[in-house]
């Protein structure tokens, strides 16, 4: 863009205007016109609705939608190669650290966040460090090196709001500890130790909308959470519904507009890779009585899905893309990274982009993450 002639607008004319862009690419390009557009419009938008979810593949490649498909062509994101990266929420991403500890990592602004250290742990009893290794004593006398601990210790993180700073939200980190999955960490930004408390059932899965956190287990219960405290709520028994389906599954929490829906992949696991065979959507109401009151979808309406292991998230339809009932996932097969789109009305699967693994994965991640300018 000729950047001629800019100086002639006021800086309140280009702050309101910048106010009417909705994406974060047309926000960076209006801030590299010239440097009046730059601090006329503000570094970190709030006014930027959520965009369209990226998919990061092994930890350290992007791959993005085009125009009404997705892009084949993946992008490098050197920041987080050869770490783990345990979730994504709001826009930052949850890795482990130089020292093998946890931050936050936002992506798009490169601002790095420490979590509470791996030794703030209750299963922790001990570390030593030596040069640039560091090693874990844990319950039972186990010795873990960093690698080996950072597989250990947690399973996921959600977050329940954008833990920027300047942001004068106190944002409440929630994880599934992946040592038993039985147990729930909570921690605050800035906080120095983790929180944890025993659910005593495996934990599936973990999700925070509308100022909750909730929590789902192989008892078939769904816990609700305070995020101002580590504290649950209540407890909603689900019935046999899980049980009453004899594949294998995963089991997703996602939280929208419209309530909480719980998501059953049904899935197929082989020497090769793992095949998505169906899904199944409900939404979940809960009574005064302590029960979870499961309703099967058949239709998700102007929505679409986006589901995995370390984020779900659910995002409107706009002139059909995302594609309204449509569930996105991506299997692994083969040694390809093969992302799909199952359409909950009629059950048809569409191959949408299949990408080689990263030569240095270990073991393979497909991990959904939604760009934040915050």
């Amino acid at each position: 863009m000729d950047s001629s002639g800019c100086t002639d607008l006021s800086s309140d004319v280009l702050s309101l205007i910048s106010t009417f862009l909705t994406t974060n690419s047309a926000y960076i390009r209006f801030r590299s016109v010239c440097a009046q557009w730059r601090r006329a419009a503000a570094p970190e938008p709030r006014h930027l609705p959520p965009q369209l979810p990226l998919l990061l593949l092994d930890g350290v490649r992007v791959l993005g939608p085009s125009t009404k498909t997705w892009d084949h062509n993946t992008h490098l994101l050197r920041e987080t190669e050869g770490r783990r990266c345990y979730a994504s929420s709001h826009g930052w991403l949850v890795l482990d650290g130089d020292a093998r500890d946890v931050v936050l990592f936002n992506p798009i602004t490169r601002t790095k966040i420490s979590l509470p250290p791996l030794t703030s742990l209750p299963f922790v009893l001990n570390h030593i460090v030596s040069g640039v290794d560091r090693h874990y004593v844990i319950h039972g006398g186990s010795t873990l090196t960093g690698t080996q601990m950072r597989d250990y210790a947690i399973k996921k993180i959600v977050l329940s709001s954008n833990p920027n700073p300047s942001s004068a939200d106190n944002c409440v980190a929630m994880a599934i500890m992946k040592s038993t999955c039985s147990t729930i960490g909570f921690c605050r930004r800035g906080d120095t130790t983790w929180i944890t408390t025993d659910v005593r059932a495996y934990v599936w899965d973990i999700c925070h909308s509308d100022g909750l956190f909730y929590s789902l287990d192989n008892s078939s219960r769904i816990t609700v959470w305070n995020d101002k405290s580590p504290t649950p709520i209540a407890t909603f028994a689900l019935g046999r519904i899980l049980g009453s389906l004899s594949a294998v599954l995963e089991r997703y929490l996602v939280g929208t507009s419209d309530g909480l829906l719980m998501v059953i992949r049904c899935v197929c696991y082989s020497y090769y890779g793992i095949r998505t065979t169906c899904f199944k959507v409900y939404k979940v109401d809960f009574d005064s009585t302590g029960a979870g009151i499961p309703r099967q979808m058949k239709m998700l309406g102007n929505r679409a899905l986006f589901v995995g292991g370390q984020n779900s998230l659910s995002m409107p339809s706009t002139q059909g893309f995302p594609r309204e009932n449509g569930i996105y996932f991506v299997d692994y097969y083969n040694g390809k990274h093969c992302m799909k789109v199952y359409n909950l009305a009629d059950g048809n699967v569409e191959i949408l982009a299949e990408v080689d693994r990263y030569k240095h994965a270990s073991p393979p991640t497909a991990i959904w993450f939604t760009p934040s300018l915050s």
